[in-house]
């Protein structure tokens, strides 16, 4: 019985060490974990997934919840099965000092996470305001995970809430006297996100059950004392790690490396922040000619048609410099798009990279956007009027403690 518990120790701390060390993550500080791990595994894991996934896969990069992300977490556990054999011939001692450095490990990775998703909430960057094109979307038509984005993107002061529960739960692991309460936080939270993830189909449930995982590996030392307490009413004393010991004998020295790992972990969760200048994604300037459009004219070589005659009902400008034309029946065709100012020119690139050139005149007095564009030897020249699209009901700020209390 001592080997089996011995066994799934080792494979346990085994496992989510080569998790958090080989799968790729984009970080800021320190952007050469991603790099060398898609450089290191993305050429085997090609080759190793049609053996163990008999579909085709859509992409080469091994991004959340993809086919070769699940491939890389099989290579990782079937790793850890056998790192975990060899770990089982050290000495106690040996494997007490290995299992404590990753410990800690793990610990300032929980608090990493939870910090940079929390002030991502908080700054409004993970859950932003929804795109005029999603706004304009049939309720129908959306896939349920751009349902709840854009759901939740609307309300400020959820992303508010949400972000400083996940940004307290993160300080409180950080340390030791706190680090309890922090674990059994964070577990009630990612049980929320993890729950989420799977009801609305939105792609990091691997990640999100990873974090829970290692939340509830934290957490089991301490499990014996919360049981004493909560069902006895007793206080039992808990063994309290001494992580810095591994790096450090002097207390000076000590409080210097955490309070250093500290602030490392505090930068990497603010740097986008900081460095953007962004504090609230909702007041971010958007690009020029940013919005939503209605068509309300269409010549056609001159002649006036209807503009429900036209297959273009709505043109939205993405944020993110796409273009996007909503038809009769609402679905949507987007293009990467780059404006030519000086040439008065939309450049439009398809997913087959060729490129469309429509010549265009936007006024922002009189709201219009004027442009030309040839289909079979026809000239169109399409005038479509500017949509208010934030004075939509779904961005109308307002709060009711009565529900028959009026507007």
């Amino acid at each position: 019985m001592k080997k089996a518990v011995d066994f799934l120790y080792s494979f346990v701390y085994t496992f989510s060490l080569l998790f958090v060390l080989f799968v790729p993550f984009p970080y800021y500080l320190f952007p050469f974990q991603e790099q060398v791990n898609a450089f290191l595994f993305t050429k085997p894991l090609i080759a190793l997934s049609p053996h163990l996934f008999h579909i085709r896969y859509s992409s080469n990069i091994i991004s959340s919840d993809s086919t070769l992300m699940y491939t890389l977490v099989i290579v990782l556990f079937t790793t850890a099965l056998i790192t975990a054999t060899f770990l089982l011939r050290l000495s106690e001692t040996k494997k007490l000092k290995l299992y404590t450095l990753i410990r800690t490990l793990l610990i300032y990775f929980l608090a990493m996470q939870l910090l940079k998703y929390g002030f991502d909430k908080l700054f409004k960057t993970q859950f932003y305001l929804p795109e005029p094109n999603t706004l304009y979307t049939p309720f129908g038509m959306l896939d349920k995970d751009i349902l709840y984005w854009s759901t939740v993107g609307v309300s400020h002061g959820y992303n508010v809430f949400s972000g400083l529960l996940e940004i307290i739960a993160g300080l409180l692991i950080l340390f030791r006297r706190t680090r309890i309460l922090g674990l059994m936080f964070a577990i009630a939270i990612l049980l929320h996100i993890c729950a989420l993830n799977f009801s609305f189909d939105i792609s990091v449930k691997l990640f999100s059950l990873f974090l829970l995982f290692i939340s509830t590996v934290l957490l089991s030392p301490y499990i014996k004392s919360i049981h004493t307490f909560f069902i006895h009413k007793k206080f039992a004393g808990v063994v309290v790690e001494d992580n810095q010991s591994l790096f450090a004998k002097s207390k000076s020295v000590k409080t210097g490396i955490k309070f250093f790992i500290i602030g490392l972990i505090v930068m990497e969760a603010l740097y986008p922040a900081i460095t953007s200048g962004n504090f609230n994604d909702d007041k971010t300037p958007r690009p020029f000619m940013h919005g939503a459009y209605e068509v309300k004219e269409v010549l056609m070589n001159d002649s006036l048609i209807r503009p429900v005659d036209f297959p273009i009902k709505k043109i939205f400008i993405h944020r993110n410099n796409y273009i996007i034309f909503q038809n009769q029946r609402d679905e949507m065709q987007d293009y990467k798009l780059e404006v030519d100012q000086l040439k008065s020119k939309l450049v439009l690139t398809d997913y087959s990279l060729k490129q469309i050139d429509l010549t265009y005149s936007y006024s922002a007095k009189d709201s219009m956007l004027v442009f030309d564009y040839y289909e079979k030897k026809i000239k169109f020249n399409v005038r479509a009027k500017t949509l208010n699209w934030k004075k939509l009901p779904a961005l109308k700020r307002g709060f009711h403690f009565r529900s028959d209390s009026g507007n």
